[in-house]
């Protein structure tokens, strides 16, 4: 009769060793072979201490277990001691057809192995790598985003205010991509600039940090971005960005005006290669939306007027030039 060791899970060591040192006396007996050292493709959970393959007589594929990784045979012919422990992977194959499945299940395991080894690995280095390049907004900043649109908006939106101070904090640092930072200015800058032709910074707007962390606390928050445009003047560009908005007094109301269309926007940039401002307007739909942005009704052809109330709530995306569309400014 033909004597088996069976694979299973964390047994198949034990049981090999269990079936005693000596295994076949001769043909019929369903005798295997251990492969020998230039063969041994695995272990599963590694040899044990003192554990030597043995071979004897020519190679007889009788009757080894099935399913786990490894393929030691019990050697044919005179009596063989098996000094150790292993496991038996091949499917049984009658004498003369030899097998290598043995070989071929281990390098599958270890295969596979490899792969999720990699894959857990990467993943965990490119969750590492996005929190070093994109740390999570720090707790003053996540504390902030709980107050935009509340009663301190409007003094945020006027200079030299402890509010104020905040928004400065905020926007700091951020410029036109390809030009250096500016400087915060107030309303006697806007005085004395005024209507000066200076050359145009125009282009894609890189974000500070803390405002990019703001940004990115809001929409955690739930808030979602309405696209606006903002029509300027040149000189007032590096002050908007590294400074944040200011409010304007209009006839519509205390707030940052803002236009739905580009080419709305254009009517309040003076002219030819003055700038336009894209904008990001953030805003949540809750009880109580419109103190985040409300549309006013106005008397222009686009109807698409847009107050923001705090200048925490409105980020530039890019500095465009006017004026390449028909300017539908009034009815």
């Amino acid at each position: 009769a033909r004597r088996r060791a069976r694979s299973g899970t964390g047994s198949s060591w034990r049981h090999l060793a269990a079936m005693g040192g000596v295994f076949g006396t001769g043909a019929g007996h369903g005798h295997v072979r251990i492969q020998g050292a230039a063969s041994n493709v695995c272990y599963a959970n590694g040899p044990p201490p003192g554990f030597r393959p043995v071979v004897g007589g020519p190679p007889f594929y009788g009757s080894p277990g099935s399913n786990a990784a490894g393929g030691y045979y019990i050697a044919p012919g005179p009596a063989a001691t098996v000094e150790g422990y292993g496991y038996i992977t091949d499917p049984y194959s009658p004498p003369g057809s030899p097998k290598q499945g043995g070989r071929r299940g281990c390098n599958r395991v270890m295969i596979v192995g490899v792969l999720v080894t990699s894959v857990l690995f990467f993943a965990a280095a490119y969750l590492l790598w996005q929190r070093i390049t994109n740390p999570p907004p720090p707790a003053w900043i996540v504390d902030l985003a709980t107050q935009v649109g509340d009663e301190n908006a409007a003094a945020r939106g006027k200079m030299h205010t402890p509010q104020r101070a905040v928004v400065e904090q905020i926007f700091g640092g951020t410029h036109v991509k390809g030009y250096p930072p500016g400087h915060p200015h107030g309303d006697m800058f806007i005085l004395q600039h005024a209507g000066e032709k200076i050359p145009g910074q125009f282009g894609p707007v890189v974000l500070s940090q803390n405002a990019q962390w703001l940004r990115t606390a809001l929409i955690q928050r739930g808030f979602v971005a309405k696209k606006v445009y903002h029509g300027t003047e040149n000189p007032f560009i590096p002050s908007i960005l590294t400074g944040g908005f200011l409010n304007s007094d209009g006839m519509l109301g205390l707030g940052i005006y803002t236009a739905s269309t580009f080419a709305h926007a254009q009517c309040y940039a003076p002219g030819e290669g003055e700038p336009i401002l894209e904008l990001e307007a953030y805003w949540r739909d809750d009880d109580n939306s419109s103190r985040y942005i409300v549309h006013k009704q106005h008397q222009s052809t686009a109807n698409d007027v847009q107050i923001v109330s705090d200048p925490l709530l409105i980020y530039p995306v890019q500095v465009l030039k006017c004026c390449p569309e028909p300017l539908p400014c009034m009815r």
